[in-house]
């Protein structure tokens, strides 16, 4: 092949690569931190609008946690709290399940 084909098609490559980097339809991708200045950051912006960190399948918003009542031992309650939020955490792709 003609070695100026050949770079171009090389380069041609290259760009092809540094695109696929940036542009996915079925993503975002973020290369520098994001701020949302003084009025804070909006991930999402209704409780329907899915939401997923590290590769997870996205979630809506998850219901509200009622916390934990009773008397002197609170332990069952306290226990069911923590693995709703564990399990909240492993949904959103925060934490890893095993």
């Amino acid at each position: 092949m003609n070695p100026e084909i050949q770079q171009l098609n090389d380069r041609i490559t290259k760009l092809e690569q540094i695109i696929n980097e940036f542009y996915r339809p079925d993503r975002y991708v973020f290369e520098r931190p994001i701020s949302g200045g003084a009025n804070g950051l909006k991930i999402t912006s209704a409780s329907t609008q899915k939401f997923g960190f590290h590769g997870v399948t996205p979630t809506i918003r998850n219901v509200f946690i009622v916390a934990p009542t009773g008397g002197a031992t609170v332990d069952g309650p306290a226990r069911g709290i923590i693995n709703s939020i564990r399990q909240l955490l492993i949904d959103k792709g925060l934490m890893d399940p095993s």
